[in-house]
């Protein structure tokens, strides 16, 4: 089996044995003593890579086309994913206040332009027994502008309200009726 299925077989059994322990019917996780499971040498990770034109064009039109999708505000959220670079938790936590729409002011040897942008500042993640939480990033590179294309800042304003409030999340639930 491979280095990645060994290790959740792992996972799991080291999860299984430490309730046992819970339950005072082991003394000890005998998993834990287990050597780390390494890949093979000379295997290399896949380096990431991004979607070809076609498999965006695929994605988004089933999104677009899906009715779960679609009541589930998927269209927008990776539309917003595509255009900007973010994480999943970092799209989540984006307020109305955030945002730059109109753009900040980026001069170049040759013109001034405004650039639309989206300061990252925090990120939501899930926490057993509290729910979702809200907390700024791990490390000062978490906290960072990040440019917008166009069809982003389009798709944005489309769905912006003017009675929204700026603390509220762009992408706070799948209705917009909360």
């Amino acid at each position: 089996l491979a280095a990645n299925t060994r290790r959740m077989v792992r996972a799991i059994v080291g999860g299984i044995m430490q309730q046992a322990v819970l339950h005072q019917v082991v003394a000890a996780n005998p998993v834990r003593d287990l050597e780390r499971i390494e890949s093979p040498k000379g295997h290399k990770k896949t380096p990431p890579r991004g979607l070809t034109a076609e498999e965006r064009r695929r994605l988004l039109a089933y999104v677009d086309s899906d009715k779960t999708a679609v009541r589930a505000d998927m269209p927008d959220l990776i539309r917003f994913a595509l255009g900007s670079g973010l994480r999943i938790g970092e799209i989540c936590a984006v307020r109305w206040m955030d945002l730059d729409l109109d753009g900040i002011p980026v001069v170049s040897e040759t013109d001034m332009r405004l650039v639309p942008v989206v300061a990252v500042r925090q990120n939501v993640y899930p926490v057993k027994g509290r729910g979702l939480v809200v907390h700024g990033g791990k490390t000062s590179m978490a906290l960072r502008i990040v440019p917008l294309p166009q069809f982003v800042v389009a798709q944005l304003r489309a769905r912006l309200h003017a009675d929204d409030d700026p603390t509220w999340p762009v992408f706070a639930s799948a209705s917009r009726d909360g």
